[in-house]
């Protein structure tokens, strides 16, 4: 899943939440029109349609929660992944810097005349990386 799918999921969500929020300010309106004229009886029948309508909201609510948490959690991961891939990247592109810095200081040290012995001593490297540098660079 994409993180714009996931997105949209989540707006998704909100969007039932909220349209579900509404039904409920319909509801409570509706009820508070009754309010004007009710019986005990009435008044009974309406605490029992709103202890209803506070259950269902109550279990949405939590699934909603339940929900948000997994994306959430899947988000978390897609960055994670995202993070390492980046890192993995700029590794990437540093080493090949450094090897290109050190076949560029190999060619210079060479050019002027140092041995292979004295590069390798001098830029920390084994000797076989310098004699192969040279052969490859020797061979083009």
């Amino acid at each position: 899943m994409g993180l714009t799918s996931l997105l949209l999921m989540s707006y998704f969500l909100v969007f039932i939440l909220i349209l579900l929020i509404v039904s409920l300010i319909l509801r409570i309106r509706k009820v508070e029109s009754k309010l004007l004229n009710f019986s005990v009886t009435e008044a009974y029948t309406i605490m029992q349609n709103m202890s209803e309508i506070v259950k269902e909201s109550e279990r949405l609510a939590e699934q909603l929660d339940i929900k948000i948490r997994e994306k959430e959690a899947i988000l978390e991961d897609v960055i994670d992944l995202i993070d390492s891939k980046i890192i993995r990247f700029d590794s990437a592109v540093s080493k090949n810097r450094e090897e290109k810095g050190i076949r560029q200081s190999i060619i210079s040290l060479h050019e002027e005349g140092h041995t292979s012995a004295d590069i390798a001593r001098k830029l920390s490297i084994s000797l076989t990386e310098v004699q192969i540098t040279l052969n490859i660079i020797n061979r083009k």
